[in-house]
């Protein structure tokens, strides 16, 4: 597939078959506080992917689904407008089935076929 549409695994193993020369790099970024925070962290997703060229970046997600907004909205920026393959790192601590689901189907809506799902910590109490 062209660049943004890639999956992480693949583009890993075909690294591996090529035997890419040096080190290859992913990224990882937080969602902001709020929503006005959202055009630093796209100036900044753009600046690090132009100067580091990342074989993908990970788009953290809040737990419990806290930043699944700005997650979204973050992830979707780098793959639809700067071409970046993007694996979406969710926390299902706290998550139902269904709210999992909703967010799977969120993200084949958008385009991102990458998901590292992690049980996390469940809330204290």
């Amino acid at each position: 597939g062209k660049r943004g549409e890639m999956k992480v695994s693949d583009k890993l193993r075909d690294l591996e078959r090529l035997d890419a020369p040096g080190p290859v790099a992913s990224l990882e970024f937080f969602p902001p506080r709020n929503e006005d925070g959202l055009d630093g962290v796209f100036r900044r997703i753009s600046s690090m992917c132009d100067q580091l060229q990342p074989v993908f970046i990970d788009a953290t997600w809040g737990a419990g689904g806290s930043t699944r907004d700005l997650t979204l909205r973050m992830a979707n920026y780098a793959q639809k407008f700067l071409g970046v393959d993007v694996m979406v790192h969710l926390t299902l601590a706290g998550m139902t089935v269904e709210a999992l689901c909703d967010v799977l189907r969120e993200l084949r809506g958008l385009g991102i076929a990458n998901v590292l799902a992690l049980r996390g910590d469940p809330p204290r109490g």
